[in-house]
């Protein structure tokens, strides 16, 4: 998982071609990249941010009002940024922007509750909407005070808390796991492309069959038609589309386990739909077996899409772990999707054939994302959340 604002000592500073009063910053501890003025040092330590994070309405921040501010979120959107061949993938301020004792700055040292940054998420704004509800009228609220027709409308189980059985999505950023390159050196992986889209869960545990976005379980639509209806999720549609519970009531009974499925949703009036899909469309990347408490390797998962008829993401190659640095990585996750020659890919994510525990940093599995620097730059001057729909 990415924080959002750390502590972090600078290890060197690159010139940039054509350029006297900013530098390209690297860190100790993390391989991320930031371009900062010539005023900062070799060995100083900052406040790095990363891109996507939302800062506050602050004096020591209005610097970025013309080029950062979002409305919706009312404060300053950092991006990721080209420069000539250079990426700025966040930014970096002196550490003088806290009111802290500086002798207690520590590499990794998570600051984001001191600024008061959040998280730009434009999927979580998506939620918010999933939680909130029509204002009835007096007659409407009259009729909820009857246990029935309040059943109907909202059910007991209704949206929110998490199942404690299924595991959340968050693929975390290679730069922030510099240790990978020694400690998985030769290990056996797979490549898939990283899409962009809606992070979802569909269950089938003890004969229920549930569905969640990235953070929330769904309760189903409301079967009540007319003005009073609450509006359907995509992430129901995509239950009832892909016709999830009769799939995974028979997988679960033809495997005899409990299940769960985890996907990205792509399509119309989601993350801008990239790729031009016509409609809703899911790609699946985790199976885990409920029962036995365990992920699904590639080649099982692969053979159960085939079998229940659902797609996966798409796979780029199996191979060896031979990288050695972030940089070189990061060059390997360029390129195009294979939705299209004029689709930039937003990254890929790597795991190891055999699935394995999560390690230091990990959420789930031992699994990790690589992003496209170029996909980040195109697409972060772009702000979904800050669109009327």
């Amino acid at each position: 998982m990415r924080t959002l604002c750390t502590i972090q000592t600078i290890m060197s500073l690159d010139k940039i071609e054509g350029k006297d009063k900013i530098v390209l910053a690297s860190f100790e501890n993390v391989g991320w990249h930031v371009i900062v003025g010539t005023d900062m040092k070799v060995g100083d330590k900052v406040v790095y941010c990363g891109y996507d994070t939302i800062l506050p309405i602050k004096p020591e921040f209005e610097f970025l009002r013309k080029r950062c501010y979002n409305s919706l979120y009312n404060g300053f959107r950092i991006k990721s940024l080209k420069l000539g061949k250079t990426y700025s993938e966040g930014i970096a301020f002196p550490t003088s922007i806290l009111s802290m004792d500086g002798g207690k700055f520590k590499d990794g040292m998570d600051v984001t509750a001191q600024i008061g940054a959040i998280k730009y998420d434009p999927e979580a704004l998506e939620e918010q909407k999933l939680q909130s509800h029509k204002k009835y009228g007096p007659f409407m609220k009259f009729l909820l005070m009857i246990p029935f027709i309040k059943n109907i409308l909202y059910p007991k189980k209704r949206s929110g808390k998490w199942p404690s059985f299924v595991a959340k999505t968050d693929e975390t950023c290679v730069q922030n796991l510099q240790y990978v390159f020694e400690k998985y050196k030769r290990l056996y992986v797979y490549i898939t492309e990283k899409m962009d889209g809606q992070s979802a869960t569909f269950f089938y545990n003890n004969k229920e069959f549930g569905v969640c976005s990235r953070n929330l379980r769904l309760s189903r639509p409301n079967k009540i038609k007319g003005k009073y209806a609450v509006q359907r999720s995509k992430y129901w549609e995509t239950a009832i589309k892909y016709d999830l519970e009769t799939k995974l009531k028979k997988m679960s009974k033809d495997l005899g386990i409990n299940l769960y499925i985890q996907g990205e949703q792509c399509g119309p009036g989601i993350q801008g739909n990239k790729y031009g899909f016509k409609e809703l469309t899911l790609f699946v990347f985790n199976i885990f077996d409920i029962t036995h408490k365990r992920y699904l390797a590639w080649d099982e998962m692969t053979k159960l899409a085939d079998k229940y008829n659902f797609g996966v993401v798409p796979y780029i190659c199996e191979t060896v772990f031979e990288w050695n640095t972030v940089d070189e990585l990061v060059e390997f996750a360029k390129g195009n999707s294979v939705f299209g020659p004029d689709i930039l890919r937003e990254g890929i994510v790597i795991r190891s054939i055999a699935p394995l525990p999560p390690d230091v940093n990990m959420t789930n599995m031992l699994s990790f994302k690589v992003i496209n620097p170029d996909f980040a730059v195109k697409w972060g001057a772009n702000d979904y959340s800050d669109k009327k729909s």
